[in-house]
């Protein structure tokens, strides 16, 4: 009966170890599950944070060239419009430059100044004297306060763009048999703020 009762008593220590060892491991199961989630969670967190951070950085270098080419687009279109006014203009200027009417030629410039982003224009003779301009205390006096004189050399329109801010276009003024002058215009490309 000894041994009945030993073994019915190991039988009984054993379930109870058993029972402790299943509650133990269970308790230690759940807490094991809830810090992989927690883990697993801020593991996302972070990569999705760090996800976040480079979409942010990509777009503004997006953005950062898209308003560069953008800007590049509007100064080439501003030179190519004033290439295209010049042409008409010059041809107008000739032919009262040759009737020797200097004050229809500074009312052409004139009206003109008054358009938007126009900052001067002036007429300059061959040898390089500004005849007629809208700043009147630039008549009488050398091109060279104005621009580098090189530019009135050229028998084509010339476009200077200074940082962006200021075009600088020459084009020649040509009559019947000779070159009558330069025609120069310094335009606002930035916007009035």
């Amino acid at each position: 009966m000894d041994k009945k009762n030993d073994e019915i008593k190991d039988e009984i220590a054993l379930k109870e170890i058993e029972a402790g060892l299943s509650s133990y491991s269970v308790k230690n199961r759940l807490w094991i599950v809830a810090l992989l989630s927690v883990i697993i969670v801020v593991a996302v967190w972070v990569t999705k944070s760090n996800e976040v951070i480079h979409v942010k950085e990509e777009a503004e270098k997006s953005s950062i060239r898209f308003k560069g080419q953008a800007k590049k687009e509007v100064v080439h279109s501003h030179e190519e419009h004033i290439k295209l006014l010049t042409k008409p203009l010059v041809w107008a200027l000739a032919a009262q430059i040759e009737q020797r009417n200097l004050k229809q030629v500074e009312r052409y410039l004139d009206e003109m100044v008054k358009e938007e982003n126009f900052m001067l224009l002036a007429v300059i003779d061959e040898k390089g004297k500004i005849i007629v301009a809208t700043n009147k205390s630039y008549q009488g006096k050398d091109f060279g306060r104005i621009a580098d004189k090189n530019l009135l050399n050229s028998n084509e329109v010339k476009l200077v763009n200074k940082n962006d801010k200021v075009l600088l276009a020459t084009r020649p003024i040509k009559g019947r048999h000779t070159r009558l002058g330069t025609l120069v215009i310094q335009y606002k490309l930035a916007p009035n703020n």
